[in-house]
Order: C-alpha cells, then sequence, then structure tokens
C-alpha cells in the first residue's frame, strides 16, 4: 500500500526556495523555558557560530520576536526569541529554543501529549488532549501516518544509527513508524522524542518538518 504524500509545506527545505536566504535554527539543546530565557540575557549565547547562507562568521544581534504559545482553553502566552543578522550577506536568522514547536505554535510536550495514542509518551498533563482542537489533532495524525521517504537520507547524515533503527521498516514507512522506530531502538527519548526528531530533521535539511 502506497503511504499519502505529506502537505507540501512538510517537505520543501530551504535549498527548494530559490528567494530564501535566512531562516530559523533551532537550539536543540534548549528544553526548558527558563533555560531559553536565562539565554536570552546574553546575546552571545544564541549565536550562531556562522551563516547557513553564506557561511560568513558574523552575526550580529539583531532583534526580539515575540512567539504566541497556544496552552489550550483560547489561552495563549508569548516567548520571545532572538534574531541574527549575517554581517555579510544580509541574511536574519531567527534562533527557537528546541522545546517550541516549528508552525505549531506549541510547545513540543503539549503536542507529544495530545498525541500519546499514536504510541508517544505523554509529557504533558492529562488535560492537555482536550485543550488541542479535533481538527488539530486529526491533521497531526494525518501528518504521521503520511511517508516518512524524504527525511530518511537527511536523518541518516545526522545519526549513523538510525540506519539500524530504519531496517526493519518498509522503504516507504510512515512518519509516525519512523519515531516508534527510534524508540524502540533508544535513539529518542521519550519525553522528547518529537523536539528530538525534529531537531534532528532541521539540522540536516533546514526547513524539513516532521509535523
Amino acid at each position: 500500500m502506497t503511504l499519502p504524500a505529506p502537505p507540501a509545506c512538510l517537505n520543501r527545505p530551504y535549498c527548494a526556495r530559490p528567494n530564501q536566504t535566512g531562516g530559523t535554527l533551532i537550539a536543540e539543546d534548549v528544553r526548558e523555558p527558563n533555560e531559553h530565557r536565562r539565554r536570552l540575557l546574553d546575546p552571545d549565547d544564541y549565536r550562531p557560530c556562522s551563516c547557513l547562507n553564506c557561511r560568513g562568521s558574523r552575526l550580529h544581534a539583531h532583534s526580539y520576536r515575540e512567539r504566541r504559545i497556544k496552552i489550550g482553553g483560547g489561552i495563549s502566552t508569548e516567548e520571545q526569541v532572538r534574531r541574527y543578522r549575517c554581517v555579510a550577506c544580509r541574511a536574519i536568522w531567527l534562533v527557537l529554543p528546541g522545546f517550541l514547536a516549528r508552525h505549531l505554535h506549541r510547545s513540543w510536550s503539549s503536542v507529544q501529549t495530545a498525541l500519546r495514542g499514536q504510541g508517544l509518551a505523554p509529557v504533558g498533563r492529562a488535560a492537555d488532549r482536550e485543550t488541542v482542537p479535533a481538527t488539530t489533532l486529526r491533521r497531526w495524525v494525518g501528518r504521521l501516518a503520511s511517508s516518512a521517504q524524504a527525511l530518511l537520507p537527511p536523518l541518516a547524515c545526522v545519526c549513523p544509527e538510525l540506519g539500524c533503527a530504519t531496517e526493519p521498516l518498509p522503504a516507504d514507512c510512515s512518519r509516525g513508524a519512523l519515531v516508534q522506530a527510534l524508540l524502540r531502538q533508544g535513539l529518542l527519548v521519550g519525553a522528547s522524542a518529537l523536539s528530538q526528531i525534529t531537531g534532528w530533521i532541521h539540522r540536516a535539511m533546514p526547513g524539513l518538518r516532521l509535523l
């Protein structure tokens, strides 16, 4: 059986966008809001080593942006995130802490808890699942059921052990099956499985997404 293709927005890396210069970088090691807020105090703590666009090594702290985070029941909060500008090519890079889900306006812990019926460990409050609208949950479940084919080559570049984890899977496995296989192999930590794999994907092929 051929799996459905994921929405085009998930499989569009930055390199496929002719006019793309800047974008988002993910600070994969920042797992908690308190750590993120501490690192915001010093511009060097989030400063990228180089520009992905031109490989320039001088990036100036440019500005802050407010990132809206939905926490359920019609309530949302905001987290500041830093942006840096490359001196050489003027590309602007936003640095997103690893605990925030890119494009989903939620934390990865709340997303993972909402998806606990898909073989993922809940990491938030028991009520978190009820705070995600049914249409949103169906969209996420549908995306996990779509093909992971585009994710396998870049993931293998980041972590050579992935070859062993994905070997038992069919050539065209689903994204959910891929996450579960990595969990079984111990390559993902249950409580941070989604934030980990999305960080790997974006590091290997910036712009590519799991969800």
